[in-house]
């Protein structure tokens, strides 16, 4: 995941530093020349791409929680009884939502 995060990043800062070279070297770069840019844009993007992830994983895993609590046969039918169930319903629903 942290792969594909940071290919997807860089090809998201390839192509907003092609539609404005200018603006892209002022927003993203911090030391005299603007030479890190594209260093600083790939960190940033890869690092809100990370968070969003992690925000899914813990949405999921509140919505499991939840599932399970509340609605425990269906539950367990979706995902079964063993000790790997919760973790069937977080993986799945973090990468449905």
């Amino acid at each position: 995941a942290a792969a594909t995060n940071l290919k997807n990043a860089a090809k998201a800062c390839k192509a907003e530093r092609a539609a404005d070279p200018a603006a892209f070297t002022t927003k993203y770069g911090t030391n005299k020349n603007g030479r890190n840019a594209y260093g600083k844009c790939v960190s940033a993007k890869a690092r809100e791409a990370a968070a969003q992830q992690t925000q899914a994983r813990v949405n999921a895993a509140k919505a499991c929680k939840k599932l399970k609590t509340e609605q425990k046969v269906a539950f367990e039918q979706a995902y079964g009884t063993k000790k790997n169930a919760f973790a069937k319903c977080v993986s799945k629903m973090a990468r449905a939502g």
